[in-house]
This record gives structure tokens, C-alpha cells and sequence, in this order.
């Protein structure tokens, strides 16, 4: 069978959507799928390709990156200041008397550490969405799975990425990153998995990552009820959304 073959796709958008292709076809080709008609195998595929969402978080980034320059800079100029030779000191204090060199001293001090501060809480915010994100998109995926009849089986017996055979590709492919090899220990789960981070963009894939996501998909769908689902997806909500993350929430003890 196709699925079963071995075939070294390189990671490239060439090599992708090859790879992607062969996903396809071996997923259809499953048991669990070839009892469905053609429309909801369709409608199967489709979501899927939008199983797996993730927030851009690229402004965030941007932002981070400029808090942390001020931080930068701020420590540069102080080192700079605090470098010179006291003669010159004293003539930048006496041509600048309504502010001298102290003061500015202390604000840099103060301003590297908010910029530093500012910057490391951005930074704790991007992991806690992705995370929250992350659970939602495994549990999404299992129940998708599970509609339609598919085992949300993992193994953990599938092949790690090696070198493929010199004559199995392209000799202009051969220095180029190796997508996951397609092989007969993948289960269908783990390759409709895939299917969904491919199909998201997610830069790095392996049938380890699949393995976890329908691992942690089942675990907060046995253990978590629906509220708990609804308030992670409240909270992804309040952090995201540019007037909500704002808004500071007092508890009452």
C-alpha cells in the first residue's frame, strides 16, 4: 500500500506539499475512513486543516523586542556615563546643572529595570496563550477524531528522523532538513495530526509532537468537564484581546 512506503520528503515547500499529499492519501485509505462517503471525508479533511490555530503573536514579538532595546541601550548609556573620567564628569554637571549626571544615572537604573521587567512579563503572557491554545487545539483534534470514528491511538514505535538513503532523493535535496518519514508504525491518528500542524504552518514536526497532542487531548477531555474548557478559552480571550488584556481584575479573598 502507498502508505507504507518508505519516501524522503525534504522540508521545503516542494517537500511539504508532497508530504502533504501522501498524508492525505494514506488517511484516506484507512479502514475507519473508507466507510464514510466522499463528502464527509471531505469535511473530515477540511477540519482537520483548520484543527490546529494558533494566535500571531509576530507584533507581540516586535513589541517585546523593542522593550528590550530600551533596556539595552539604557544599560549602554550608563556604563558610558559611568566610564568617564571625572574632569568630565564634573564639565557635563556644570554645562548641564538643571539635570545632572546622577539624576540621569538613577533614571537609567530605573528604566533598564521596568524595560526589563515589562519585557519578561510580555514574554510570560506569550507562553501562557500558547499553552492555553495548545489544550484547546489537542481537545479540538480528539473530537474531531472521535466523530468520525478514528482510534485516537499513539505509538511510540514510529522510526526517528535519520539520513535518508543517498539514492532516494534529489542530489540537490540531499543537505536539506528531512520531513518525518511516513511509516507503517504512524497511526491514522497520528498522521491526521500531523496533517493539522502541517497544515498550520508549524515550522517543526514530528510524530512525537502528534504522539503528546493526542495524549493531552484525551486527558482533558476525560478529565476536564466543559466549564473548565470554557474558562481556558475565557482566558485565552482576556489575554489576547487588545482591550481586555488591559483590564486588571480585582479577586475577593
Amino acid at each position: 500500500m502507498s502508505r507504507d512506503k518508505e519516501i524522503y520528503y525534504p522540508d521545503d515547500p516542494e517537500g511539504r506539499a508532497a508530504f502533504r499529499q501522501h498524508l492525505v492519501n494514506s488517511i484516506l485509505e484507512s479502514k475507519e475512513l473508507r466507510k464514510h462517503p466522499t463528502e464527509l471525508q471531505e469535511k473530515f479533511l477540511f477540519m482537520l486543516s483548520n484543527g490546529w490555530r494558533t494566535k500571531n503573536l509576530a507584533v507581540e514579538r516586535d513589541r517585546r523586542r523593542s522593550i528590550e532595546k530600551v533596556g539595552t541601550d539604557a544599560r549602554r548609556l550608563q556604563h558610558a556615563i559611568e566610564t568617564l573620567q571625572e574632569k568630565d564628569r564634573k564639565a557635563l554637571d556644570y554645562e548641564h546643572n538643571d539635570a545632572p549626571l546622577s539624576e540621569l544615572l538613577l533614571a537609567l537604573t530605573k528604566l533598564k529595570e521596568k524595560s526589563e521587567a515589562l519585557a519578561n512579563a510580555i514574554q510570560g503572557e506569550h507562553e501562557e496563550i500558547r499553552k492555553i491554545q495548545d489544550d484547546l487545539n489537542a481537545v479540538g483534534i480528539v473530537n474531531t477524531l472521535q466523530m468520525f470514528g478514528i482510534p485516537c491511538a499513539s505509538r511510540n514505535d514510529h522510526p526517528n528522523k535519520k539520513e535518508a538513503p543517498q539514492e532516494s532523493v534529489n542530489q540537490k535535496n540531499t543537505k536539506k532538513e528531512l520531513l518525518p518519514q511516513i511509516h507503517k508504525y504512524t497511526s491514522t491518528s497520528m498522521r491526521c495530526v500531523m496533517l493539522a500542524l502541517l497544515d498550520a504552518g508549524e515550522e517543526k514536526l514530528s510524530w512525537t509532537t502528534t504522539n503528546t497532542i493526542i495524549k493531552r487531548g484525551k486527558t482533558l477531555k476525560n478529565e476536564a468537564n466543559a466549564a473548565t474548557l470554557e474558562t481556558k478559552a475565557s482566558e485565552l480571550y482576556f489575554l489576547v484581546d487588545p482591550f481586555w488584556k488591559h483590564v486588571k481584575i480585582e479577586k475577593n479573598d
